[in-house]
């Protein structure tokens, strides 16, 4: 227990008051309410955030962390895995390159999910999901397609019949 809070402390101490520059930072856990909208609805969630209080000149401010902790709130609002849960999965297959080439989720998608700058849909969440299990990245890695070497594509050929399909191609309105 003495090793946690000395890293707690250590690590409160390391916080920096926007307004003032001083170290003399605390943080008091506090309850908190936001408005989300998802689906053209918006609801209001609950969550408990650290509130920064400086010891200096006794601004009060949320930072990054309360920010995470907002966005985690919402993602499970959505039934959707959290960015630290995202980040724990892809981590068991290496870097976001590897994951990417063995599931086909760019890079830049797996970025954006991580940091929280967007959330992924409801489909890669249960991709994402799957992948949790050791056995199913085994079964990706099986099926793995790997890209040809350079110098040795292959082309599909576009005939007159494949060109008129794709020419007369519509998504249908949903009823």
């Amino acid at each position: 227990m003495p090793k946690v809070e000395s890293i707690e402390r250590n690590r409160v101490r390391s916080l920096q008051c926007p307004e003032c520059g001083s170290d003399r930072v605390r943080t008091e856990w506090v309850d908190d309410r936001f408005p989300f909208t998802a689906d053209g609805q918006t609801t209001e969630l609950s969550y408990r955030v650290p509130l920064r209080i400086c010891g200096s000149c006794e601004s009060q401010y949320l930072d990054d962390e309360a920010e995470t902790i907002q966005d985690d709130t919402a993602r499970r609002h959505l039934g959707l895995l959290t960015t630290g849960e995202l980040r724990e999965i892809r981590e068991r297959y290496g870097t976001q390159t590897e994951f990417g080439l063995l599931s086909g989720i760019g890079v830049a998608s797996l970025s954006r999910w991580e940091t929280g700058a967007s959330f992924q849909t409801k489909a890669f969440d249960n991709l994402m999901f799957l992948l949790r299990f050791p056995e199913n990245g085994e079964r990706l890695r099986e099926r793995s397609w790997v890209p040809a070497q350079p110098g040795r594509f292959r082309c599909l050929e576009i005939t007159d019949r494949k060109r008129v399909q794709a020419e007369r191609f519509q998504l249908r309105r949903q009823a």
